[in-house]
């Protein structure tokens, strides 16, 4: 248990959080005046994801105990305890040693002759416990050394930032099914809850259905689902720890009795630290919530060490930062992901694309223009634009290079150019350098309002 965290919170927003690896949502209905008011409530749900707090890794140069990878790691294992299926994007980034650098490859570090390279990566469990599976030329079983930049699991790390600040990182996007069978505590706050690691709680507020008998007690009851969740447990005690039973919003079947008592949650969670002795709190119960089939999956480190080094120590590579965002997803939306195919154990690959961009951009002349593209994804993508051409008067001209330039997903047009245009309409064909050698058009027209 101390070795995990629980997350708990009502989806609003994403839920970001990070830990550090070392090396080692009434119908008031008014029918004399024939309308229907609908006022709105919030139909709420709780995410718990747990995930651990720690992460044992550590440069190990001679594989002991972890033949086939130079940098050993513990997996990193993400369980989805939620009421509602999961997004989690993972960044992942390292510090070396300054004058080393991180190889695009595992080939690259295997025939490295400069100390200082090295190729690190995340891989992505295929199935529970397991990162690879087949067997290899020899016909054996394939094992972690058979992994490299090229695996479908495999991310490798990159520099996304800059030659002097450079940010060498992976990104990799995992979708949990919901869990299967959700679990909640109470606790009572005049008790320790310094030993309930790594919870967030949700403050409980008595709610007493009004009435004369049972029947009207119900009916207030019922009332209150339509606004928001019930929770109640099978009698007075509010020991710590006791369970709770949770009546979902809208639930139209509930009846009240009286030797239930009924609390209300609020939607934000409590930090441990603002707990008040006074009052109740409900907070998820991990070990006993179940984890769907798909609701679960883990990743770890791996990596080759140039054999032109010697001694690889951990100050070669001396951390990594694991970074988190966790989201919580519609049904529909994670249904419609893993039916067509693009999870593999939880991991996210997105089907090939070829680039797309927009068909027109309006241009105000003397500014610069942008049109959005994506290069695409996969096999079908493109990593630049060639080139950018026009017709004129029947001849194809190309544009030189200085009046147009891409970056990070948008084709500027730059002003000296849009003042050449004026107020011309001018239809562009784009050029690409993926396999098909895509083509697209995009025309630039004055924007409402150009004199």
């Amino acid at each position: 248990m101390r070795n995990k965290k629980l997350l708990s919170t009502v989806v609003s927003a994403a839920m970001v959080a990070s830990t550090v690896v070392m090396p080692v949502m009434a119908v008031d209905s008014t029918t004399e005046s024939g309308h229907v008011d609908v006022n709105l409530e919030t139909k709420t749900a709780v995410i718990r994801v747990v995930v651990p707090t720690s992460m044992a890794a550590a440069v190990n140069q001679f594989e002991v105990n972890d033949a086939g990878s130079q940098i050993y790691s513990d997996d990193f294992v993400m369980d989805n305890k939620s009421e509602i299926p999961v997004k989690v994007n993972v960044t992942s980034t390292a510090t070396i040693k300054s004058g080393n650098t991180l190889l695009a490859t595992k080939e690259e570090a295997v025939s490295s002759e400069n100390a200082g390279e090295a190729w690190l990566a995340v891989a992505a469990q295929i199935s529970d416990g397991a990162y690879i599976s087949g067997t290899n030329d020899d016909g054996n079983n394939k094992t972690i050394a058979d992994l490299d930049d090229t695996s479908a699991n495999v991310t490798t790390f990159t520099n996304k930032g800059t030659e002097d600040s450079p940010a060498l990182q992976t990104d990799q996007t995992f979708y949990l099914d919901k869990s299967s069978g959700v679990n909640y505590k109470l606790l009572n706050a005049s008790e320790d809850a310094s030993e309930i690691d790594y919870a967030e709680f949700h403050e409980l507020t008595v709610f007493t259905p009004a009435g004369a008998d049972d029947t009207e007690k119900t009916a207030a009851l019922k009332d209150q689902l339509a606004k928001n969740d019930i929770y109640y447990v099978a009698t007075a005690s509010i020991d710590d720890g006791v369970a709770l039973t949770k009546i979902a919003k809208g639930d139209t079947t509930a009846t009240y009795a009286g030797t239930n008592t009924y609390y209300t949650a609020a939607a934000e969670a409590v930090a441990k630290s603002a707990i008040d002795a006074a009052k109740l709190y409900m907070y998820g119960d991990d070990e006993n919530s179940t984890t769907a089939a798909k609701g679960k999956t883990a990743f770890r480190y791996i990596g080759k060490l140039s054999e032109a080094q010697d001694t690889w120590t951990k100050q070669d590579i001396s951390k990594i930062n694991v970074s988190y965002a966790i989201t919580g997803v519609k049904g529909s939306t994670y249904d419609s992901i893993d039916t067509a195919g693009a999870l593999t154990y939880g991991l996210y690959k997105a089907p090939d694309c070829a680039p797309t961009m927009a068909s027109t951009c309006d241009y105000t002349p003397g500014q610069p223009a942008e049109v959005t593209v994506d290069l695409g994804i996969g096999t079908l993508a493109a990593t630049e634009i060639t080139s950018v051409t026009f017709k004129n008067n029947g001849s194809t001209v190309t544009l030189p290079a200085e009046r147009w330039s891409y970056n990070n997903g948008k084709l500027t047009f730059i002003g000296a150019y849009t003042t050449m245009l004026s107020t011309i309409t001018r239809e562009h064909t784009v050029n690409f350098n993926d396999t098909a050698k895509t083509s697209l058009n995009v025309t630039l027209k004055p924007a409402t309002g150009t004199p």
